[in-house]
């Protein structure tokens, strides 16, 4: 998985067009809230496996 973070480019900190999602702003509103570093991180890839999975059904929405 960090792999594959990593090629996507979202642990570089892009922000990309999969950032709009419901989801990503939930994150975001926990993050915010959260009191430890270790809560943090742990939301953070949350966030970048969500903005994979949006980035993935994107290009096979493309490709149709």
């Amino acid at each position: 998985m960090v792999v594959e973070l990593a090629e996507s480019g979202v642990l570089e900190g892009e922000i990309c067009y999969c950032d709009s999602s419901k989801k990503i702003r939930e994150l975001r509103e926990k993050w915010s809230k959260a009191k430890t570093l270790g809560e943090k991180i742990k939301i953070e890839l949350q966030m970048a496996v969500e903005r994979i999975e949006n980035k993935k059904q994107l290009e096979a929405r493309e490709e149709l």
